[in-house]
C-alpha cells in the first residue's frame, strides 16, 4: 500500500507513515441516515412549486390601487393636445376642480366626484384587508376585486352622460380618450380577482400526496404446478463409431491327400 499522504510505499497495515509521520488508517464512510420518502417528495413538491397564488393576488390589488394616481381619461377640444387636459383616478374620486377645467367653469357643467371610480376605490381597499387580514374571505376579496374591474368599465361607458358632455354642443368638439392608467387598473384587479378565486379552489381540494410503495409479500406467491415436460434422451457425449458390415469368410481349401512315401512321387521312366 501507499501513503495517501505523500505516496511513499508503506507495509500493509501500518497506521503512520514512516516518512511523513501521517495517518494512514483507512478513513471510515460517515453514516447517512436514511430519508423519510414523504418528507422527500413535499420537499420536491416545494422546490418547484410556483409563485403562492395569495402573493399574486396581493400584489395584483396593490398595483391596481396605486394605478389611480395615473391618468385615466384625457378630455381635449378635437384631439388637440395642446388644449386637452387628463385626469388621475384620485382626482376623479376628490372631484375635479372648476378653477382646473374651463369646461367645468360653464354655467352648464358642474364639478363632481364619479360615484364609479369612487367605488372602485372602496371596493379595492376593502378587498386587499381582507387578502392581507381576513385570510379566509378569499372568496369575497374575488368578488370584491371583481366589482372594482367592472365599477370602472361602467365609468368609462358613462363617462360623457355622467358629465353632461353629450349634448350636440359639446360632442362635436369634446374628445375623451381613455389613458393606460385606467387599461391597468382593470387588468390587476381582474388579475387579483382571478388568482383569490384560484387559490380558494386549490385550498378546498385535498393534497394528493403520493404514498409509499406497498411492501413486498414474506412468502412468494403460489402459482399452479407447471406441466411437466417429456422427457429427452441425454445426447451422448462422442458419436458412436460407425460399425462396419461383417466380412465373408473364405472357402475352406480342399483336402489333399497324403502322399505315400514308400512311393515314389516321380513315375518310372520308361
Amino acid at each position: 500500500m501507499y501513503c495517501r499522504h505523500c505516496g511513499t510505499e508503506i507495509p500493509e497495515g501500518t497506521n503512520t507513515c514512516p516518512s511523513c509521520g501521517k495517518d494512514t488508517s483507512p478513513v471510515r464512510a460517515a453514516s447517512i441516515p436514511a430519508a423519510d420518502p414523504k418528507e422527500l417528495v413535499q420537499k420536491a413538491a416545494t422546490a418547484a412549486a410556483p409563485l403562492p397564488l395569495a402573493l399574486i393576488a396581493r400584489i395584483a390589488v396593490i398595483a391596481a390601487l396605486l394605478c389611480f394616481f395615473l391618468p385615466f381619461v384625457m378630455v381635449s377640444c378635437n384631439g388637440d393636445k395642446s388644449v386637452s387636459a387628463s385626469y388621475s383616478g384620485f382626482e376623479m374620486i376628490t372631484k375635479i376642480g372648476a378653477d382646473d377645467d374651463e369646461l367645468l367653469s360653464q354655467d352648464s357643467s358642474k364639478a363632481k366626484a364619479n360615484i364609479f371610480v369612487f367605488g372602485a376605490f372602496a371596493c379595492g381597499v376593502v378587498s386587499a384587508v381582507f387578502m392581507f387580514v381576513k385570510k379566509d374571505k378569499q372568496k369575497l376579496a374575488a368578488a370584491l376585486s371583481a366589482i372594482s374591474a367592472a365599477a370602472l368599465l361602467l365609468f368609462r361607458m358613462t363617462f360623457r352622460m355622467y358629465y353632461g358632455l353629450n349634448d350636440s354642443e359639446y360632442k362635436k368638439y369634446i374628445d375623451v380618450k381613455t389613458k393606460f392608467g385606467l387599461i391597468l387598473c382593470i387588468l390587476f384587479f381582474l388579475a387579483a380577482a382571478a388568482a383569490c378565486l384560484m387559490e380558494t379552489m386549490n385550498a378546498q381540494a385535498p393534497a394528493a400526496i403520493p404514498e409509499a410503495p406497498a411492501p413486498l409479500p414474506d412468502k412468494p406467491a403460489e402459482y399452479p404446478p407447471a406441466i411437466p415436460s417429456p422427457e429427452i434422451p441425454p445426447m451422448p457425449d462422442t458419436p458412436p463409431e460407425p460399425q462396419t458390415p461383417p466380412t465373408p469368410e473364405a472357402p475352406p481349401e480342399p483336402e489333399v491327400p497324403p502322399q505315400d512315401p514308400e512311393s515314389p512321387s516321380d513315375p518310372p521312366a520308361e
